[in-house]
């Protein structure tokens, strides 16, 4: 594991430059930034968050990662989550990412050494952000959209799909419908194909053509 003085050494500045660039004190030029940002990326250095906590304190911030805040659904869901962290005594830090996994990554990337106490996210669930959040030292709690994968100190909060299949396909048997489409991400949930395959159970019961989208949350 790279330590500060495998960094200094590949940025070519002192061990107290990349303490300074990592705790963000005192004064360092924007070209040794860049330098020792780029030996941290290069080398995949991670804190030492343990020792880190000892010196400041137990972090008091949350982190809430959301594809947007237009719509009225994540809006709810960060005010409530606000109002709860707020009566607990923390703090609560927003982020946004247009559900664009380039963007989510910058953020990971950003609080990853900022000592926050736990992330709330409705995560893009790519592959380098899921790796990401399996290397965060604090819980991550995934909202809606379940990983593949799961750490023990991290959880996942949403929607049993299945059981959202099944009663979609006791409508369609019910219904006189002829043609239905299906909007069901693979990418966010989990259990899509077993949901999908549920559905065209049913269609196929009722002579239902059920015509499948691939869509996201913009869509």
């Amino acid at each position: 594991m790279a330590t500060i003085k495998d960094i200094a050494r590949a940025a070519g500045v002192a061990q107290g430059t990349v303490s300074n660039v990592l705790n963000n004190t005192g004064k360092v030029s924007a070209d040794k930034i860049r330098r020792v940002e780029e030996a941290i990326a290069l080398l995949g250095y991670v804190p030492n968050v343990q020792a880190s906590m000892l010196r400041q304190g137990t972090p008091k911030t949350v982190a809430v990662i959301v594809p947007t805040l237009e719509e009225s659904a994540y809006l709810h869901f960060y005010l409530a989550v606000r109002s709860a962290v707020q009566a607990s005594g923390y703090e609560v830090q927003i982020y946004t990412t247009n559900d664009a996994d380039s963007i989510e990554f910058t953020v990971l990337e950003k609080i990853r050494v900022s000592g926050i106490a736990a992330v709330l996210t409705v995560s893009t669930l790519s592959e380098r952000c899921c790796e990401q959040y399996q290397n965060f030292p604090c819980p991550v709690v995934y909202i809606e959209r379940k990983p593949a994968r799961l750490r023990g100190q991290d959880s996942f909060h949403g929607f049993d799909i299945q059981a959202i299949a099944q009663q979609w396909a006791d409508m369609l048997t019910a219904s006189n419908y002829n043609r239905v489409a299906l909007f069901l991400s693979e990418k966010h949930f989990l259990h899509g194909p077993e949901a999908a395959q549920i559905l065209n159970k049913a269609a196929e019961s009722k002579n239902i053509e059920l015509v499948r989208f691939f869509s996201d949350a913009n869509l």
